[in-house]
């Protein structure tokens, strides 16, 4: 099959519960919910932090990607992974 005849591809699939936990390493009680946003998967951990999980393909503001804080943080929180940069609107 040629390339203007290639079928294609399959629509990208949601993430599913499983992934948000090995993705975060966090033991599925952690986990209290997750959203799937144009940004990327944000997390909400049972304790109260945000994360989000950014894709390779739209990283933040200062070109990270993978896991990051989004916007809260509980008082407790001591880890050290970096907090999301927001795209400045056009």
């Amino acid at each position: 099959m040629d390339q203007a005849h290639a079928a294609p591809p399959p629509p990208p699939q949601p993430i599913t519960y499983e992934q948000v936990c090995r993705l975060l390493g966090a033991h599925p009680r952690e986990i209290a919910g997750f959203e799937e946003t144009d940004a990327g998967v944000v997390v909400d951990h049972a304790d109260g932090t945000q994360y989000i999980i950014v894709p390779a393909d739209k990283p933040d503001a200062n070109g990270r990607t993978g896991v990051l804080r989004y916007g809260r943080w509980a008082a407790t929180y001591s880890g050290h992974t970096p907090l999301f940069a927001r795209q400045a609107r056009q």
